[in-house]
């Protein structure tokens, strides 16, 4: 790809949060919390409206098509108006927050979704609408907690648990966060057009706290089919049962509260979801990463 050839010419810098969160019930993913100013260089948002019918039997008509870098997609204008497209050079956790021992995040590429439906209040990095792109050999040798994560992935997809809903079961994520998945729900298994993944809903938090909307998101962790590179989608979402909050005794019994919650967004058609999941799926389906 040529974001690993050269650089471009354009400088900005994106402050990159992380959540310092803590989960007692789950296994931690252990970076620290410090945030970093990384200079970037940055295309403008660029959109492309489809001239005709894509190929793709879930692309609509008036398809905006996102292409950058030898990485292509779609995605509807149901989802979101335009895109814009940052390489991020080789820097310390500049995407994926600094993790317990030194480390280095290598060159990559982040698509972020402008205009998004369901935009979180949240400044939160895990709470924005956007595609990483990373180069998975590079990252697991220069970023020692995410190597783990690319790991387990490859387990997990390889050999997927009997409950995909068991929470001590966490599903492989990147970027990496100070904390643990309170939930993952609607889980599902994707191809995207040259690897494979999975997609799921999940909440990341310090401790056992309300379920709600401004939280969750979907997620789509794949790697490509070659192993070469890691796909981590992260989209905000909501859906109306949330919007009633918690019960007042919620932490009387929280474990309870939790699993009965992802119980109830699994049972929640596609179409109840803000955007609705199938328009978050035809995204990955589209999606290739070119080597």
């Amino acid at each position: 790809m040529q974001i690993y050839k050269t650089l471009k010419p354009y400088v900005s810098f994106i402050a990159i949060l992380s959540i310092v969160l803590v989960f007692t019930a789950c296994s931690l993913q252990t970076p620290n919390s410090e945030m970093a100013n990384q200079p970037v260089a940055s295309i403008e948002p660029t959109v492309v409206e489809a001239t005709e019918t894509p190929s793709y039997r879930f692309a609509p008509a008036d398809a905006i098509a996102a292409d950058y870098d030898e990485v292509s997609f779609w995605f509807s204008p149901e989802v979101a108006r335009s895109w814009k497209a940052e390489y991020v050079p080789q820097g310390p956790g500049s995407s994926s927050s600094a993790g317990p021992v030194s480390h280095t995040d290598p060159e990559h590429i982040i698509f972020k979704l402008n205009d998004y439906v369901a935009p979180s209040q949240s400044t939160a990095d895990i709470l924005q609408p956007r595609i990483y792109i990373y180069p998975a050999v590079e990252m697991s040798e220069q970023n020692q907690g995410a190597g783990i994560q690319i790991q387990a992935l490859q387990a997990y997809l390889a050999t997927p648990p009997a409950d995909l809903m068991d929470l001590s079961a966490e599903i492989p994520f990147l970027p990496l966060v100070n904390g643990a998945q309170v939930l993952h729900t609607q889980v599902k298994f994707l191809d995207f057009q040259n690897g494979s993944g999975v997609r799921f809903i999940t909440s990341i938090a310090q401790g056992f706290v309300p379920i709600g909307n401004g939280a969750i998101f979907y997620t789509y962790q794949g790697l490509t089919s070659d192993g070469a590179y890691y796909v981590a989608v992260l989209m905000p979402v909501t859906n109306p049962i949330l919007d009633g909050g918690p019960p007042d005794n919620f932490m009387d019994d929280p474990i309870s509260y939790v699993q009965g919650i992802a119980e109830q967004l699994d049972r929640q058609p596609s179409s109840s979801y803000t955007p609705d999941l199938s328009s978050l799926d035809a995204i990955i389906e589209t999606l290739l990463v070119r080597p």
